[in-house]
């Protein structure tokens, strides 16, 4: 929400000064090393410090309207109202941290991965469906809300995830990409690798057979449609088709 009543004119005019580290604009007052505030009633002028601990973010009423204190705060130090679209995001997570160090302009998509649960582990772009049990993917672009796929795990979700931001270019933070804590689990190879088949009579993982012979996933998918059959009927079909037509053979 815009502050249009604090953002009205040139801020560092009129009413606006510095006094040591604290600043102070028409009746508003914060230290920006503390991320303290205080607002003085023009009618009682008895000042009162600004905080609201059963609330998410504090929050001022100011000439009869409520604001978040975060957005006034940015405003008053800039001297600039907060782009459409964008928002102040807490670095550290603490929305009741308000120390100017501690304040950023960001995105919402930007914003929603620095949240507590992403900091305790949770991956971003994943949403757990306690009653399908799946991860869904989602993504926050231009102010919608994206489906990008599912999986049966959380690492597979944020792999989606991580993914769609590579391909579409989008840039991220370096710290939220989680992908080296394992393998794609979306990767119909790796569900191969604990396949175990018998060629030649010797015990072999799926993609390997299937590279020994020349056969591809798409193959093998399709014939199993087709078809009905096993892995070990299949691998057994395509080895048969290798020792018959010559320039197709084991490598």
């Amino acid at each position: 929400m815009k502050s249009k009543a604090l953002a009205a004119g040139p801020l560092r005019v009129g009413g606006f000064f510095r006094k040591g580290y604290d600043m102070e604009f028409r009746g508003i007052k914060y230290s920006p090393q503390t991320g303290l505030a205080w607002i003085t009633n023009r009618k009682t002028k008895k000042t009162k410090l600004v905080m609201q601990k059963n609330r998410p973010y504090f929050r001022i009423y100011y000439e009869g309207k409520e604001y978040m204190l975060h957005r006034v705060i940015w405003e008053i130090m800039t001297g600039n109202p907060i782009p459409e679209g964008l928002c102040i995001d807490h670095i550290n997570g603490n929305r009741h941290d308000n120390r100017w160090c501690n304040l950023r302009l960001s995105d919402v998509r930007r914003n929603g991965q620095n949240r507590k649960e992403h900091r305790e582990g949770m991956m971003v772009g994943t949403l757990y469906r306690k009653n399908k049990d799946i991860w869904e993917t989602y993504i926050q672009t231009d102010n919608k809300q994206i489906y990008i796929g599912s999986s049966k795990t959380e690492l597979g979700a944020h792999y989606r995830y991580m993914d769609y931001l590579d391909e579409n270019n989008i840039p991220y933070e370096k710290e939220i990409d989680k992908r080296s804590k394992g393998e794609n689990p979306n990767n119909p190879l790796l569900k191969w690798n604990r396949v175990t088949v018998k060629l030649n009579g010797e015990d072999i993982n799926l993609t390997m057979a299937c590279r020994k012979i020349g056969v591809t996933y798409g193959s093998l998918k399709n014939r199993r449609k087709k078809t009905g059959w096993d892995n070990q009927r299949l691998i057994d079909f395509y080895a048969n088709e290798c020792k018959l037509h010559k320039g197709y053979r084991n490598k």
